[in-house]
């Protein structure tokens, strides 16, 4: 069916009530969700005050210029809920009639008492995982829960008390926090939530239709406990273990190094001691020893005179003396650089050659980067 009021096209369907302009842009669709009872119109009708008039099989709707709707039903003096298709009508002096299944309906819009007294709302029931509560304290007076995270699908059951039956009431509601606007109810009594852990508001109203400046008239605090590992203690205890473990962690991984340190130090130290122990050893027993040697050797050269064994004698007692001296250097030296290494060796070729007056010895530094050698290292050098 479909109605001209000033403007627009009003077009009834199966679906609700649409209006179109003259160039056949949608500019309102009322539906279940915009808060018609049910959306399958059997007539409607514009009246002197360019509201819209309805009917279907839950009674008749009235849609103000405001897009506002407002619900009449059996309860509130209908000859019953269901409707029959078309039978509508309108007298010259605005009285408007309605023909339903068991009856006529006649009134004047504005004749109508639309009872803007807000009713009571109370709360009838409150169940979690479809088991009820207590009931030891009224519904009605209960302004805080607590459940734990296992028990979170809630559901809260409630009527208007007023002038009419609960269930010609339109109830809305909304969760502060999760909703910014109210949430439509229409005429069901009953929220159904399943909430996740954490504190949260619950508003709820009712009134003769939806209305998205209306007052909550009953409001209910929930709070859903966090599972325990989640827990404000938990993860406080937690973290001080976690703390408390991974500072004797560092604390023993520490002391194990130093010890380790500690008995490098003393292996360090051990193996200096005997190297001092040995190289005065050495110089004590295997110098004195040569030194001894290479005296006898020239008291016998004094007596017998120059001889070729003795020489070699003398020759060889030399060389374990040098081969002594150097050990004995390495043994007191861990390491030299090449600067000291060449003053060394210079001074080592002077001590040599000065009695080779037939043999002259000049030397030049030209060191481009005067590098650390271990001992062992010089000596090597020097042999060559």
């Amino acid at each position: 069916m479909m109605l001209k009021n000033q403007k627009n096209w009003i077009l009834g369907t199966s679906k609700g009530l649409y209006e179109f302009n003259d160039q056949t842009i949608l500019i309102h669709a009322w539906n279940i969700q915009k808060g018609l009872p049910d959306e399958n119109i059997y007539s409607a009708i514009i009246d002197k005050d360019n509201q819209i008039w309805c009917s279907h099989d839950k009674g008749i709707s009235k849609i103000n210029q405001k897009g506002d709707i407002t619900n009449f039903s059996k309860s509130e003096g209908l000859q019953d809920d269901e409707f029959n298709y078309g039978a509508v009508a309108q007298t010259s002096d605005g009285q408007l009639f309605f023909g339903g299944v068991k009856g006529l309906n006649a009134f004047y819009p504005r004749q109508l008492n639309l009872d803007r007294v807000i009713p009571k709302l109370v709360i009838t029931k409150i169940s979690s995982n479809d088991n009820s509560l207590p009931t030891d304290t009224a519904f009605w007076n209960i302004q805080y829960l607590q459940f734990q995270q296992h028990d979170n699908r809630l559901k809260i059951q409630f009527t208007a008390i007023g002038s009419k039956l609960g269930n010609a009431y339109n109830y809305q509601y909304r969760v502060i926090g999760l909703d910014k606007e109210w949430k439509n109810l229409l005429h069901v009594r009953e929220i159904n939530l399943a909430l996740n852990p954490g504190k949260y508001k619950i508003e709820i109203a009712a009134g003769k239709q939806f209305d998205k400046e209306l007052l909550a008239q009953q409001t209910l605090e929930i709070e859903v406990l966090p599972p325990f590992y989640l827990s404000w203690w938990f993860l406080f205890s937690a973290t001080i273990s976690f703390l408390t473990s991974a500072w004797f962690l560092i604390k023993l991984i520490s002391q194990r190094k130093y010890r380790k340190k500690m008995q490098s130090l003393a292996m360090l130290e051990q193996l200096e001691k005997e190297r001092q122990r040995i190289s005065r050893d050495l110089h004590d027993n295997m110098g004195a020893y040569t030194s001894a040697l290479m005296a006898n050797v020239d008291k016998l050269k004094s007596v017998q005179g120059e001889h070729t064994e003795l020489n070699k004698i003398q020759s060889n007692a030399e060389q374990i003396l040098n081969s002594l001296r150097e050990t004995i250097w390495v043994l007191n030296n861990k390491e030299t650089n090449v600067s000291d290494f060449s003053d060394g060796f210079k001074t080592y070729c002077f001590n040599v050659l000065k009695n080779f007056e037939e043999i002259s010895f000049e030397s030049s530094e030209e060191i481009v980067s005067n590098s650390i050698l271990s001992a062992s290292a010089a000596i090597h050098l020097n042999k060559l």
